[in-house]
């Protein structure tokens, strides 16, 4: 609280963490825009029957990919891709 308080309470480092704080939205929102396109550009068919949008259209550090159970287990045991059962992804986690 009190960490916060400081920062908060002062007007350049307020502004920094802004700063930061949109760099890394802008950096998830690029990481949902890559995914979504390198999934269309290698035809994979979305969940949902659309275009991948809706990993687009979410907001925050995690992603409802729409995947099932096996689909994640079928990524986790062929190619190490970790997400949760029900499909949530760690965008914040993602590489370029």
């Amino acid at each position: 609280a009190r960490l916060a308080a400081e920062v908060l309470g002062d007007a350049a480092l307020f502004a920094q963490w802004r700063g930061e704080l949109r760099g890394m939205a802008n950096r998830v929102h690029r990481m949902r825009v890559l995914l979504a396109d390198a999934l269309r550009a290698e035809g994979a068919p979305s969940p949902d029957g659309g275009d991948w949008g809706h990993v687009v259209d979410q907001i925050g550090m995690f992603a409802y990919t729409g995947l099932s159970a096996s689909h994640v287990d079928s990524l986790r045991e062929r190619h190490h891709v970790y997400l949760t059962r029900d499909g949530r992804m760690s965008m914040a986690a993602m590489k370029p």
